[in-house]
């Protein structure tokens, strides 16, 4: 597991953050997201302080987050119905067929 180095700007702020060499590439796409929403929200809000934008684009992200994890859990439950459906309409075909 190797360190390294990455300087990111957020709102004109400097950050320098030790990541893991194979998690860079994810986290500067992730990085690149988190700018998109905070500066989004920037432009509507400019009146706002930076500390207040950055604190709404993380429970926005937080917010999408639960979204997520609700729907992956539903579509989880769905494939186990659907699973249960399939199981339950082949064992009537085999005893149909006997």
């Amino acid at each position: 597991m190797s360190l390294t180095s990455i300087s990111v700007y957020i709102l004109g702020e400097e950050l320098t953050l030790s990541i893991k060499e194979e998690e860079k590439d994810e986290f500067k796409e992730s990085l690149k997201e988190y700018n998109e929403i905070v500066e989004k929200i920037y432009e509507k809000y400019p009146n706002q302080s930076n500390l207040k934008i950055l604190i709404l684009a993380g429970l926005m992200i937080s917010s999408e987050l639960s979204s997520l994890k609700k729907e992956i859990k539903n579509l989880e439950e769905n494939s186990n119905n659907y699973k249960i459906l399939t199981n339950a309409i082949k064992d009537l075909e085999n005893s149909i067929n006997i």
